[in-house]
């Protein structure tokens, strides 16, 4: 089958896509072939776009998935995931999710923001991968690596790698044998070898470390 576009940009809509970039990607570099035998096709990790993907990927940041899955839950439990009703929650109501005191700031930002979120992706639609991090990258508490889990996860983006995320690092450093994590800036060099299928090889490398590194089992 053939992976649909934004645009000139491919786009990861389901597990058939992602199957189609797995093969490529086995094909451009031989270590993914062995994970994807090893452990078959990795989740799909697609959300939909919009203000609470954003949020998401704020409270994803810079800590482990497991806290940050466990704080994303309590924030749904609460209803504390529509512009509305964090508008109207009390630091107090945040603080009883987890949420960091800079974490609380960059989520208030957001909500108090004048984005229209359905504009913002139509506008994400029509750019490129550079110019889409660059965009987002503009909205207060939005680094690069929020941006391009954000392109990766919630716009389907097929070709977007987060080199400065840790899990990614570490699975890095064990498959290729090094003896410390790569720096982001090596990663996204060596990452350039995957394109146009980087985000298929973060999906992989992920995948590796859940089940490998952390012991969780196919994930």
């Amino acid at each position: 089958m053939t992976v649909s576009h934004q645009g000139s940009q491919k786009v990861i809509n389901n597990q058939d896509d992602l199957h189609e970039g797995l093969k490529e990607l086995a094909r451009l570099e031989p270590r993914f072939g062995e994970l994807f035998t090893q452990l078959g096709v990795p989740p799909l990790r697609r959300i939909e776009a919009g203000f609470q993907a954003l949020v998401k990927a704020i409270v994803f940041q810079h800590i482990s998935r497991a806290s940050a899955e466990s704080i994303w839950r309590k924030l749904v439990a609460q209803g504390l995931i529509t512009k509305e009703a964090l508008l109207s929650a009390t630091d107090e109501d945040l603080i009883q999710t987890g949420l960091s005191y800079r974490k609380r700031h960059y989520v208030r930002r957001l909500v108090e923001s004048d984005v229209d979120f359905a504009q913002l992706n139509n506008q994400l639609n029509k750019l490129n991968d550079q110019d889409a991090i660059s965009v987002l990258v503009s909205l207060e508490g939005i680094g690069r690596w929020t941006a391009e889990v954000y392109l990766l996860t919630a716009m389907g983006r097929a070709d977007v790698f987060p080199a400065g995320d840790l899990a990614l690092r570490k699975a890095v450093q064990e498959i290729w044998d090094l003896s410390e994590p790569p720096r982001e800036t090596e990663l996204r060099a060596l990452a350039e070898g995957w394109s146009p299928w980087r985000a298929v090889a973060a999906r992989l490398l992920w995948a590796y470390y859940g089940a490998v590194i952390k012991g969780e089992g196919k994930r």
